[in-house]
Order: C-alpha cells, then sequence, then structure tokens
C-alpha cells in the first residue's frame, strides 16, 4: 500500500522478482524470466528448465501460479495452472491458495467442481498425486 493509502498492483508485482531472486533463484533451472501483462497487471513470470511456468504477484503474500506446461492451452485453473501463496506471518506460510479454509478433501472436492482455485487444494490433500477421482473442474474460466 502507498503512503496515500492507494494501493499501485504494478509496482507491489514487481516486488515478486526481488522476492525470486533472493529466496528462489539460485535453487530452479531457469530457462528465461521477464514480465507479461495479464490480468490489466505486470506479472513477474519465470520459465523452468522443463517447460514449466510461475507467474508471480505480491499482495500481501508472494502469489504464485504454477503452469504444468508453461502457457500452452488450456491455461485453466485446475487443469494446468495451481496458485500457491508464501505468508511469512502465517503456518504452514506455502501453502495452496486456499488451504487454510478447507478442513478436508471432500470439501476440497466439493469446491473443485464449482471454483478451480481449490482443485490444488485436492492436490495437497492427496499427496500431489492426481488420483482417479480427481474432480476436473466443470467452471472452465480464469487465467490466472
Amino acid at each position: 500500500m502507498n503512503d496515500d493509502g492507494s494501493y499501485n498492483s504494478t509496482a507491489n508485482d514487481m516486488l515478486a522478482e526481488e522476492y525470486f531472486d533472493k529466496y528462489f533463484a539460485k535453487y530452479l533451472k531457469i530457462a528465461s524470466k521477464g514480465y507479461l501483462n495479464e490480468d490489466s497487471r505486470k506479472r513477474f513470470q519465470t520459465i523452468f528448465a522443463d517447460g514449466s511456468s510461475a507467474n508471480w504477484g505480491n499482495g500481501g503474500c508472494i502469489d504464485i501460479t504454477y503452469d504444468v506446461n508453461g502457457g500452452k492451452n488450456p491455461n485453466l485453473l485446475g487443469f494446468d495452472r495451481f496458485p500457491f501463496t508464501i505468508c511469512h506471518d502465517k503456518k504452514p506460510a506455502f501453502t495452496s491458495y486456499t488451504k487454510n479454509s478447507i478442513t478436508s478433501r471432500d470439501v476440497a472436492v466439493e469446491k473443485c467442481k464449482t471454483t478451480p482455485q481449490y482443485c490444488v487444494v485436492v492436490l495437497e490433500f492427496d499427496n500431489w498425486e492426481f488420483k482417479p477421482d480427481y474432480p476436473w473442474p466443470t467452471v472452465k474460466k480464469g487465467v490466472y
């Protein structure tokens, strides 16, 4: 937040690159990095050596959307894009985007069917595997 109480999402998102460089860059194989305009914001993006990518933002916590196929279609949450956050003042600091509000796998499955941000929580409950009953979301919208 700016001194006058306003919020500059572009400037705030640019802090994500500093965070990435400080805490992640030396541990990951990066093919390229840069900025892209998405959702009227300037997002920092890393493309990994395996072709996957991550978009990084900062909205109080560090927001990361991991794209398993690096921007190839379908580019949908719960299908090939999965959101995570890093919040240093929370336990655990790294978690799927909405995990703290979900108490069971059954609840996560039901939420995933209509709100794809919750699909990553199903994967977290399932030890990061796509089980045969993974509820591929029925809502096919959203690119971030």
